[in-house]
Protein backbone atom coordinates (compact mmCIF):
# COMPACT_ATOMS: atom_id res chain seq x y z
CA UNK A 1 0.00 0.00 0.00
CA UNK A 2 1.04 3.46 -0.90
CA UNK A 3 1.99 5.45 2.21
CA UNK A 4 1.35 9.34 2.03
CA UNK A 5 2.65 11.55 4.31
CA UNK A 6 0.72 14.68 5.11
CA UNK A 7 2.42 17.63 6.28
CA UNK A 8 0.98 20.72 7.92
CA UNK A 9 2.80 23.72 8.74
CA UNK A 10 1.38 25.97 10.93
CA UNK A 11 2.45 29.53 12.92
CA UNK A 12 0.44 30.80 15.64
CA UNK A 13 -2.64 28.89 14.33
CA UNK A 14 -3.06 26.14 16.67
CA UNK A 15 -6.97 25.72 16.42
CA UNK A 16 -6.83 25.48 12.72
CA UNK A 17 -3.94 23.05 12.77
CA UNK A 18 -5.95 20.95 14.74
CA UNK A 19 -9.34 21.36 12.47
CA UNK A 20 -7.16 20.46 10.02
CA UNK A 21 -5.19 17.05 11.27
CA UNK A 22 -9.05 16.08 12.61
CA UNK A 23 -10.24 16.06 9.01
CA UNK A 24 -6.72 14.40 7.89
CA UNK A 25 -7.45 11.74 10.93
CA UNK A 26 -11.08 11.20 9.14
CA UNK A 27 -9.54 9.80 5.79
CA UNK A 28 -10.56 6.79 4.15
CA UNK A 29 -6.40 6.25 3.14
CA UNK A 30 -5.17 3.82 5.44
CA UNK A 31 -1.36 4.56 5.06
CA UNK A 32 -1.31 7.67 6.23
CA UNK A 33 1.21 9.75 8.55
CA UNK A 34 0.77 13.33 9.47
CA UNK A 35 3.10 15.66 10.36
CA UNK A 36 2.84 19.04 11.68
CA UNK A 37 5.81 21.23 11.60
CA UNK A 38 5.61 23.93 14.29
CA UNK A 39 7.13 27.22 12.79
CA UNK A 40 7.84 28.92 16.16
CA UNK A 41 4.93 29.65 17.51
CA UNK A 42 4.06 31.13 20.69
CA UNK A 43 0.56 29.51 20.92
CA UNK A 44 1.55 26.00 22.40
CA UNK A 45 0.43 24.66 18.91
CA UNK A 46 3.03 21.83 18.85
CA UNK A 47 1.81 21.07 22.79
CA UNK A 48 -1.36 21.22 22.23
CA UNK A 49 -1.05 18.94 19.08
CA UNK A 50 1.08 16.71 20.96
CA UNK A 51 -1.71 15.98 23.54
CA UNK A 52 -4.32 15.56 21.57
CA UNK A 53 -2.97 13.76 18.32
CA UNK A 54 -0.55 11.21 19.86
CA UNK A 55 0.35 9.86 16.30
CA UNK A 56 1.23 12.94 14.97
CA UNK A 57 4.79 13.76 14.21
CA UNK A 58 5.96 16.78 15.46
CA UNK A 59 8.53 18.91 14.24
CA UNK A 60 9.64 21.89 16.20
CA UNK A 61 11.50 25.08 14.49
CA UNK A 62 13.52 27.10 16.79
CA UNK A 63 12.97 30.33 14.44
CA UNK A 64 10.29 31.27 11.95
CA UNK A 65 11.74 29.37 8.82
CA UNK A 66 8.45 31.08 6.64
CA UNK A 67 6.40 28.85 3.99
CA UNK A 68 9.07 27.29 2.47
CA UNK A 69 11.55 26.64 5.24
CA UNK A 70 8.80 25.11 7.14
CA UNK A 71 7.70 23.03 4.81
CA UNK A 72 11.53 21.75 3.67
CA UNK A 73 11.61 20.59 7.42
CA UNK A 74 8.43 18.80 6.95
CA UNK A 75 9.68 16.95 4.05
CA UNK A 76 12.90 15.93 5.34
CA UNK A 77 11.05 14.25 8.47
CA UNK A 78 8.58 12.72 5.89
CA UNK A 79 11.49 11.41 3.84
CA UNK A 80 13.36 10.25 6.88
CA UNK A 81 10.37 7.12 6.99
CA UNK A 82 8.01 5.66 4.89
CA UNK A 83 7.02 7.76 2.44
CA UNK A 84 5.88 7.57 -1.35
CA UNK A 85 3.97 11.15 -1.46
CA UNK A 86 3.97 13.96 0.64
CA UNK A 87 0.90 15.67 0.86
CA UNK A 88 1.70 19.74 1.68
CA UNK A 89 -1.18 21.44 3.36
CA UNK A 90 -1.99 25.16 4.98
CA UNK A 91 -2.43 24.64 8.26
CA UNK A 92 -6.10 26.54 7.65
CA UNK A 93 -7.54 23.74 5.20
CA UNK A 94 -9.55 21.22 5.82
CA UNK A 95 -9.43 17.68 3.56
CA UNK A 96 -12.54 15.26 2.71
CA UNK A 97 -12.02 12.00 3.09
CA UNK A 98 -11.96 10.52 -0.08
CA UNK A 99 -9.14 13.62 -1.63
CA UNK A 100 -6.13 11.71 -0.42
CA UNK A 101 -7.93 8.54 -2.70
CA UNK A 102 -8.44 10.88 -5.59
CA UNK A 103 -4.91 12.29 -5.78
CA UNK A 104 -2.95 9.22 -5.48
CA UNK A 105 -5.50 7.85 -8.41
CA UNK A 106 -4.40 10.79 -10.44
CA UNK A 107 -0.79 9.34 -10.84
CA UNK A 108 0.72 7.79 -13.19
CA UNK A 109 3.84 7.75 -15.02
CA UNK A 110 5.26 11.48 -16.01
CA UNK A 111 2.93 13.15 -13.18
CA UNK A 112 5.32 15.29 -10.84
CA UNK A 113 2.46 16.55 -9.03
CA UNK A 114 -1.28 16.08 -8.51
CA UNK A 115 -3.33 19.54 -7.05
CA UNK A 116 -7.08 18.97 -5.62
CA UNK A 117 -10.01 21.18 -6.21
CA UNK A 118 -9.94 23.66 -3.53
CA UNK A 119 -12.99 25.50 -2.32
CA UNK A 120 -13.42 27.98 0.36
CA UNK A 121 -14.43 27.05 3.60
CA UNK A 122 -16.85 29.49 4.44
CA UNK A 123 -18.53 28.84 0.87
CA UNK A 124 -18.12 25.01 0.06
CA UNK A 125 -19.89 25.44 -3.40
CA UNK A 126 -17.42 28.13 -4.58
CA UNK A 127 -14.15 27.59 -5.97
CA UNK A 128 -10.91 28.81 -4.83
CA UNK A 129 -8.38 26.72 -7.31
CA UNK A 130 -9.20 24.08 -10.02
CA UNK A 131 -6.30 24.82 -12.00
CA UNK A 132 -4.05 28.12 -12.87
CA UNK A 133 -2.29 29.33 -15.95
CA UNK A 134 0.94 30.90 -15.57
CA UNK A 135 3.69 32.06 -18.16
CA UNK A 136 6.83 33.37 -17.04
CA UNK A 137 7.41 35.05 -20.40
CA UNK A 138 3.87 36.96 -20.48
CA UNK A 139 3.91 39.93 -18.51
CA UNK A 140 0.99 38.85 -16.70
CA UNK A 141 1.14 36.65 -13.91
CA UNK A 142 -1.61 34.39 -14.92
CA UNK A 143 -4.49 33.21 -12.62
CA UNK A 144 -6.38 30.80 -10.36
CA UNK A 145 -9.05 29.09 -12.78
CA UNK A 146 -12.74 29.40 -11.80
CA UNK A 147 -12.10 31.37 -8.95
CA UNK A 148 -15.03 32.44 -6.96
CA UNK A 149 -17.10 30.49 -9.46
CA UNK A 150 -19.22 27.69 -8.61
CA UNK A 151 -18.10 24.03 -8.31
CA UNK A 152 -20.62 22.56 -10.27
CA UNK A 153 -19.05 24.26 -13.30
CA UNK A 154 -15.55 22.56 -12.74
CA UNK A 155 -14.86 20.16 -15.51
CA UNK A 156 -12.93 16.90 -15.38
CA UNK A 157 -9.37 15.91 -14.67
CA UNK A 158 -6.52 17.65 -17.07
CA UNK A 159 -3.04 19.03 -16.23
CA UNK A 160 -2.13 22.68 -15.10
CA UNK A 161 0.50 25.09 -15.49
CA UNK A 162 1.00 25.48 -11.75
CA UNK A 163 -0.52 24.00 -8.10
CA UNK A 164 -1.44 25.75 -5.22
CA UNK A 165 1.16 25.36 -2.38
CA UNK A 166 -2.23 25.56 -0.20
CA UNK A 167 -3.06 22.09 -0.88
CA UNK A 168 -0.76 19.02 -3.33
CA UNK A 169 0.68 15.46 -3.52
CA UNK A 170 4.23 15.37 -4.88
CA UNK A 171 5.54 11.98 -5.03
CA UNK A 172 8.46 11.09 -3.61
CA UNK A 173 11.28 10.99 -6.11
CA UNK A 174 10.26 14.25 -7.51
CA UNK A 175 11.22 15.62 -4.18
CA UNK A 176 14.35 14.05 -4.10
CA UNK A 177 15.36 14.69 -8.07
CA UNK A 178 14.21 18.47 -8.02
CA UNK A 179 14.53 19.65 -4.26
CA UNK A 180 11.92 21.16 -2.55
CA UNK A 181 10.59 24.75 -1.53
CA UNK A 182 13.06 27.78 -2.52
CA UNK A 183 13.96 28.77 0.89
CA UNK A 184 14.91 32.50 -0.36
CA UNK A 185 11.69 33.28 -1.41
CA UNK A 186 10.02 33.10 2.07
CA UNK A 187 6.69 33.44 0.82
CA UNK A 188 4.87 33.28 -1.87
CA UNK A 189 5.29 32.25 -5.49
CA UNK A 190 7.48 29.04 -3.55
CA UNK A 191 4.68 26.95 -5.28
CA UNK A 192 5.16 28.57 -8.76
CA UNK A 193 8.85 27.81 -8.89
CA UNK A 194 8.24 24.39 -7.93
CA UNK A 195 5.75 23.67 -10.49
CA UNK A 196 7.81 25.26 -12.99
CA UNK A 197 10.78 23.60 -11.96
CA UNK A 198 8.99 20.13 -12.22
CA UNK A 199 7.59 20.55 -15.50
CA UNK A 200 11.30 21.76 -16.48
CA UNK A 201 12.23 17.87 -15.16
CA UNK A 202 10.02 17.15 -18.11
CA UNK A 203 6.86 16.17 -15.70
CA UNK A 204 2.80 16.93 -15.59
CA UNK A 205 0.89 18.81 -13.18
CA UNK A 206 -2.43 17.22 -13.17
CA UNK A 207 -5.23 18.85 -11.33
CA UNK A 208 -7.97 16.28 -9.77
CA UNK A 209 -11.31 17.74 -9.37
CA UNK A 210 -12.54 14.93 -7.45
CA UNK A 211 -10.21 15.24 -4.30
CA UNK A 212 -11.39 18.21 -2.68
CA UNK A 213 -10.17 20.48 0.11
CA UNK A 214 -11.67 23.51 1.95
CA UNK A 215 -9.61 26.78 3.01
CA UNK A 216 -9.81 29.12 4.75
CA UNK A 217 -8.33 31.57 2.74
CA UNK A 218 -4.80 33.48 4.04
CA UNK A 219 -6.10 33.48 7.71
CA UNK A 220 -2.58 33.60 9.34
CA UNK A 221 -1.25 36.43 6.50
CA UNK A 222 -4.32 38.50 7.76
CA UNK A 223 -6.29 38.14 4.69
CA UNK A 224 -5.41 37.49 0.76
CA UNK A 225 -4.37 41.97 0.61
CA UNK A 226 -2.42 42.20 3.78
CA UNK A 227 0.64 44.51 3.29
CA UNK A 228 2.82 40.55 3.65
CA UNK A 229 0.54 39.34 0.38
CA UNK A 230 1.94 42.87 -1.52
CA UNK A 231 5.23 42.65 -0.11
CA UNK A 232 6.22 39.33 -1.39
CA UNK A 233 3.74 39.17 -4.19
CA UNK A 234 5.46 42.08 -6.09
CA UNK A 235 9.06 41.36 -5.21
CA UNK A 236 8.55 37.07 -5.77
CA UNK A 237 6.56 37.83 -8.80
CA UNK A 238 9.10 39.40 -10.50
CA UNK A 239 12.17 37.18 -9.29
CA UNK A 240 10.58 33.82 -10.65
CA UNK A 241 9.64 35.31 -13.79
CA UNK A 242 13.31 36.61 -14.43
CA UNK A 243 14.56 33.17 -12.93
CA UNK A 244 12.34 30.68 -15.72
CA UNK A 245 12.24 33.10 -18.56
CA UNK A 246 15.36 35.20 -18.57
CA UNK A 247 14.80 38.17 -20.33
CA UNK A 248 16.44 41.46 -21.46
CA UNK A 249 16.34 44.68 -19.75
CA UNK A 250 13.75 46.52 -21.35
CA UNK A 251 11.78 43.37 -20.96
CA UNK A 252 11.59 43.03 -17.25
CA UNK A 253 11.02 46.31 -17.03
CA UNK A 254 8.22 45.67 -18.97
CA UNK A 255 7.33 43.26 -16.36
CA UNK A 256 7.99 44.94 -13.74
CA UNK A 257 5.42 48.02 -14.70
CA UNK A 258 2.73 45.24 -15.57
CA UNK A 259 3.32 43.78 -11.85
CA UNK A 260 2.93 47.14 -10.31
CA UNK A 261 -0.44 48.13 -12.04
CA UNK A 262 -1.81 44.74 -10.89
CA UNK A 263 -0.71 45.11 -7.43
CA UNK A 264 -2.01 48.85 -7.70
CA UNK A 265 -5.84 47.76 -8.72
CA UNK A 266 -5.79 45.21 -5.94
CA UNK A 267 -5.14 48.06 -3.42
CA UNK A 268 -8.51 48.83 -3.74
CA UNK A 269 -9.65 45.50 -1.59
CA UNK A 270 -6.70 46.44 1.17
CA UNK A 271 -7.96 47.08 4.46
CA UNK A 272 -5.06 49.62 5.41
CA UNK A 273 -4.35 50.84 1.85
CA UNK A 274 -1.63 53.14 3.08
CA UNK A 275 0.42 50.20 4.73
CA UNK A 276 -0.06 48.07 2.04
CA UNK A 277 0.83 50.57 -0.34
CA UNK A 278 4.25 50.42 1.40
CA UNK A 279 4.57 47.15 1.21
CA UNK A 280 4.25 47.39 -2.25
CA UNK A 281 6.74 49.87 -2.97
CA UNK A 282 9.16 48.36 -0.45
CA UNK A 283 8.74 44.54 -2.36
CA UNK A 284 9.44 46.78 -5.77
CA UNK A 285 12.76 48.25 -3.99
CA UNK A 286 13.81 44.82 -2.77
CA UNK A 287 13.46 42.83 -5.90
CA UNK A 288 15.56 45.73 -7.87
CA UNK A 289 18.27 45.38 -5.40
CA UNK A 290 18.08 41.36 -5.49
CA UNK A 291 17.27 41.47 -1.49
CA UNK A 292 15.72 37.94 -1.01
CA UNK A 293 14.33 36.26 2.30
CA UNK A 294 12.70 37.23 4.67
CA UNK A 295 11.11 40.46 4.86
CA UNK A 296 12.89 43.21 7.19
CA UNK A 297 9.56 45.39 7.71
Amino acid sequence: MTTVVAVVLTYNGRDQAIDCLRSLGESDWPQLRRVLVDNASTDDAAATVAHEFPDVEIVRAPTNRGYAGGNNLGFAQALAGPCDHVFVLNDDTLVDPEAIRHLVNAMSGGVGAAAPLITYEAARDRVWYAGATYDPRRLHPGSMIGYRQRVGGVGARTTTDRFSGAAVLIPRPVLEAVGGFDESLHFLYEDVDLSLRIRAAGLSIVFEPQAIVHHKVAMTQGGEHSPTSFYYGIRNQLVVADRHAPAPAFRRTLRSLAAVGIHVKRLSHAGDRRSSARALWAGLRDYRRGRLGAWSE
